[in-house]
């Protein structure tokens, strides 16, 4: 227990918590978080842990309101040095102080163990017992837990904590946290959120496994904050409450709008433009043997060098089938006949992709023979393996490539072939027990499950290294018990696809039953790829299920980045709205970006259309308004920072050597590099290692991520643009199946304006409407009838829009029902 406190400094409140900074008896400060007067931790420096932040003088800010001025020394392993800080009640977010400590190491610190190094550490009064708290931990991990794949997502964890009868949640605040290092002391793979495994330490720790080995802090002046929230919260969550309780209190501290916005000027309609006249380069980015298809990357020299020399002669049905039905949208608004019968050959190809021998619409085929290669090549370990979410993701992408092509035969074939493939999915579903493996045999679709020989090596994975030798016991390992059960929800939505293709209820049911089995999966057993819970999302809008789908958005966005990366040489890069490419990966790629957001708007569809602001009660779990805000602003800053995955908004100096000189500039990198550079999931064999902060674009210009493109432009500019681009205007009818039956002529048409910053007055410019025609506008409390102009074009102004506000439009082509 701490000495008796003898004096105090006046306390910072906030909501109903108070922080107390009190003198003991050997002349230092204690740090006491309280609530209505019962204390619920204490610490016996600033933010505790073995690296301690000895309070000597503490002073209230006699001009800044409640504010709090620390100085004193710090210690750790018999070495010591100043620091300064400062405590801050925040009054505009009740419940939430911010703290800060500068450090000076005035020679290198060199630490036996790196659990001596600093962190954020508040002490529970005692250990608590599982069964006495509800906790959501940093990061995102495999299902089981793998401890070599680490991520870096949201760092911020929840503890509700029965003894006391209050909630907690720690937030560090990672652009304003430089004391790490790229290979010494790791942010986010050294570094965890939650409760330590002695039930009593909650906050910023050192990992277990990286406490023991040495570290080296080298001299400089260093800054550490953080952010708390703490407040009473009597009845037990459940762990999906919590979640939303986390990702609600941290989106507080969110910016809606990038801090590092793009060039004036910049448009995704004019990227989109010349992205697509750079997928029309036979050779670069398509084949044509025996089957005419897109490849994975764009085939250019510093592509083939990262191979090894070859040019990659696989089609891709994941690359063809990314870029076609944005690109056939596009084309009902800008046509091209070059590009239509480019695309329709391509489309007519992907029925090389299915298998009528296995019933299977596979990823790959043969550039030459066309042959569908149902047993991949080059992952065979052993016995031949498939990864799970590539089973579905290409079925799914394949429905809404039957469903956009023109009408005709390649059309028909290609609903054939998606619905008798919609059966095969059936069986892989009901073979794994609605509790999806994460690997599986290809041809049996069973759960992987290879024995693991006797000779096969047990080695120690470093994180660094981020994978294992193929054929070595933790691997395999890995192959036989991972789990994927968010695939449940692209199955869950491709039965909905083929209920829309065939009318039979039968798909409706089994959408049901998954996600009925997705219900049933604790929040933190449901990360692989962040899409998958994107279409679980819409599955559930879909089918009513709007509290189910809330849930699920507040999970997704825990691998969302929430801050941009500031620790890397040069300037500070956006990455805020951007999501982990995959559980574990350290990089956000443009295809997980924009597959993980466009599933979200058939539940924004209809959870905007349902409720607004005003008439939301705060007891409504269904339709959560703190949670929709926060998706809206992952669209808005995703809308800015996602331009960092292509050529002409990156410094050369940035980008993987080698990679700067292309003739493709508009099809976007693959990988943008983080602080939490994972060597194994960037570089070949074949490259060379890059210098820190010079990696991004090593592993290519992804194809299969260039539909994405043309996707944010419809998403953002196509049908509607601000006179403010400050402020969204997000079109919500792109995945309404529909609606796409007759866009962009569709009678209804749908957005969402959000204002991130201060109160607006602006115009809307809606471009894509029939001349000439009568429109039924509401929006608010408007209700108008008006006319675009010959070209299609009315301009809609005077919107007035508060700060952090969003605004539901409707427009209704006259004589229909408004709805």
């Amino acid at each position: 227990m701490p000495p008796t406190s003898s004096t105090s400094v006046p306390e910072l409140r906030s909501g109903q918590a108070t922080l107390t900074f009190s003198q003991a008896e050997d002349g230092l400060y204690r740090a006491i978080y309280a609530v209505s007067n019962q204390p619920v931790f204490v610490t016996t420096s600033f933010c505790g842990g073995a690296f301690e932040f000895l309070i000597e003088n503490a002073r209230p800010d006699e001009l800044n309101g409640p504010v709090l001025h620390f100085a004193g020394r710090w210690q750790t392993a018999g070495q010591n040095g100043p620091w300064q800080g400062q405590a801050r009640a925040c009054h505009d977010l009740p419940g939430w102080f911010k703290l800060k400590a500068v450090f000076e190491v005035s020679e290198p610190l060199a630490l036996e163990k790196a659990g001596q190094a600093p962190a954020l550490a508040l002490r529970l009064a005692e250990p608590r017992r599982a069964e006495q708290t509800v906790r959501v931990s940093q990061p995102t991990e495999h299902n089981p837990p793998v401890p070599w794949l680490r991520s870096n997502d949201l760092p911020a964890a929840y503890l509700w904590d029965e003894p006391s009868g209050t909630e907690t949640v720690v937030f560090p605040d990672l652009e304003e946290c430089n004391w790490f290092q790229r290979k010494g002391l790791n942010r986010l793979a050294d570094y965890r959120c939650g409760l330590a495994e002695d039930g009593q330490t909650f906050g910023f720790l050192l990992r277990p496994d990286s406490t023991e080995r040495p570290t080296v802090i080298p001299a400089g002046s260093y800054s550490l904050n953080f952010r708390v929230f703490v407040g009473p919260k009597a009845a037990r969550p459940d762990e999906w409450h919590a979640v939303r309780t986390l990702v609600k209190r941290c989106a507080d501290w969110l910016p809606g709008g990038p801090v590092i916005p793009p060039p004036n000027g910049t448009s995704w309609l004019d990227f989109e433009k010349q992205g697509r006249d750079e997928l029309m380069r036979q050779g670069l980015c398509w084949l044509e043997d025996g089957v005419r298809g897109y490849v994975a990357y764009v085939q250019e020299p510093s592509q083939l060098a990262r191979n090894g020399g070859p040019l990659d002669e696989r089609i891709e049905a994941m690359a063809s089938l990314d870029v076609l039905p944005p690109w056939l949208a596009m084309l009902r608004l800008q046509p091209n006949p070059a590009q239509e019968e480019h695309l329709l050959k391509v489309a007519d190809s992907l029925s090389h992709h299915y298998s009528p021998e296995h019933r299977l619409f596979v990823n790959q085929v043969d550039l030459h023979t066309g042959q569908p290669l149902v047993r991949h090549p080059n992952t065979q370990v052993g016995a031949a393996y498939g990864d799970s979410w590539y089973f579905f993701e290409p079925l799914l992408r394949l429905g809404w490539c039957a469903h956009l092509t023109p009408p005709g035969a390649t059309a028909d074939k290609l609903r054939a072939i998606f619905l008798a493939s919609c059966q095969r999915a059936t069986e892989f579903i009901r073979q794994h027990n609605y509790r999806p493996a994460a690997f599986y045999n290809p041809l049996t679709l069973a759960p992987f499950n290879q024995p693991i020989p006797e000779d096969a090596e047990d080695i120690t994975i470093e994180f660094w290294t981020g994978t294992a030798p193929s054929g070595s016991k933790p691997w395999l390992d890995w192959l036989n018990t991972s789990q994927n059960w968010a695939c449940l929800g692209l199955y869950a939505y491709i039965m909905l696809q083929a209920h829309s293709l065939s009318g039979e209820e039968a798909y409706r049911e089994e959408a049901g039953k998954a996600l009925d089995a997705l219900a049933g999966c604790p929040p933190d057993s449901l990360f692989w790829e962040p899409f998958e819970l994107s279409y679980a999302v819409a599955a559930a809008a879909l089918t009513g299920r709007f509290a189910q789908a809330a849930d699920l958005a507040a999970n997704l966005l825990r691998m969302g980045y929430w801050h941009d990366e500031t620790n890397l040489p040069g300037p500070a890069r956006p990455r805020r709205g951007l999501f982990q490419a995959w559980v574990g990966i350290r990089y956000p790629a443009q295809k997980e970006n924009g597959e993980t957001l466009l599933p979200l708007l058939p539940w924004l569809h209809r959870v905007t259309a349902l409720n607004s602001p005003s008439n939301v009660q705060p007891s409504d779990q269904s339709n959560d308004q703190a949670i929709i805000k926060t998706v809206l602003k992952f669209f808005n800053l995703a809308r800015s920072s996602a331009l960092a995955h292509y050529s002409p908004l990156l410094d050369k100096a940035e980008i993987y050597p080698g990679r700067e000189t292309t003739t493709t500039p508009h099809i976007p990198f693959e990988d943008l590099e983080m602080f939490e550079w994972c060597p194994a999931m960037h570089i070949s064999r074949f490259q060379r290692m890059p210098e820190q902060g010079q990696a991004s674009g090593a592993l290519g210009r992804e194809i299969y991520g260039a539909g994405e493109t043309t996707w944010f432009a419809l998403l953002f500019e196509a049908l509607a643009e601000t006179s403010d681009p400050t402020v969204m205007v997000l079109n919500l009818d792109l995945f309404e199946w529909d609606a796409m039956n007759d866009f962009p002529g569709h009678p209804a048409q749908n957005f969402v304006l959000y204002n991130p910053g201060e109160a607006v007055n602006i115009a809307v410019k809606f471009k894509a409407l029939q001349p000439d025609a009568r429109y039924r506008l509401h929006y608010g409390d408007q209700d108008r009838i008006i006319a675009p102009d010959k070209t299609g074009f009315f301009i809609l102004r005077n919107i007035e829009l508060a700060k952090d506000a969003w605004l539901r439009l409707e427009i209704l082509r006259q004589g229909e029902t408004f709805k």
